[in-house]
């Protein structure tokens, strides 16, 4: 956590956001950081593999140890809710080699393939679980307790992903990029 809270640090800077990336932990969600205009931002570090040929191959990001039904469209996984994402190496935690930005609701298919594996999946059974208890306090505790224990967003995910661009790690890149994406957005519902 202390790693994963310097890397966050350094994001900030280097990024030019606004926040302390300590904020957010705790019971409560709370973004780890924001652009200036108060948008909040969630902020990610992953890895990739290392090929034989010295190249950067898949990789991912983790989410959150307790992945529940009340974690759908709310907090970091919100409408609402920008994301930057940065690979860094694993033998040099402060080397950042890799920026995405990615826009709101650009998890939504990735949600719903939680959703499915919460309700549906050999683990969890949810569904199942749910009609069996009724009407009853129960089904709150099933809810709230059933979770996914720390899916993972894949580098391929991300880089077909429509609401997410690359960047070029500086400032005004995460600026860009993210005007990029309104753009397109604004495009979209215009047509």
């Amino acid at each position: 956590m202390k790693a994963e809270n310097l890397r966050e640090a350094r994001q900030i800077e280097q990024y030019g956001l606004t926040g302390d990336p300590k904020e957010g932990r705790g019971a409560c969600w709370l973004p780890d950081a924001a652009f200036l205009g108060g948008e909040p931002i969630e902020l990610k570090t992953g890895q990739r593999r290392r090929r034989k040929d010295g190249s950067w191959g898949s990789g991912q990001f983790s989410t959150t140890r307790n992945y529940t039904l009340r974690c759908l469209n709310s907090n970091a996984y919100a409408k609402n809710v920008h994301w930057v994402l940065t690979y860094y190496d694993k033998n040099n935690d402060s080397q950042f080699y890799e920026h995405w930005y990615c826009a709101p609701g650009w998890l939504e298919g990735w949600q719903k393939q939680q959703q499915f594996k919460l309700m549906y999946g050999k683990e969890t059974r949810l569904k199942e679980l749910l009609h069996a208890a009724g009407p009853t306090d129960l089904r709150d505790i099933l809810i709230r307790k059933i979770h996914l224990n720390d899916p993972k967003i894949s580098s391929t995910y991300i880089e077909n992903n429509p609401l997410c661009v690359q960047f070029d790690g500086t400032p005004e890149g995460l600026l860009e990029a993210k005007e990029k994406l309104e753009i397109g957005v604004d495009d979209e519902t215009n047509e």
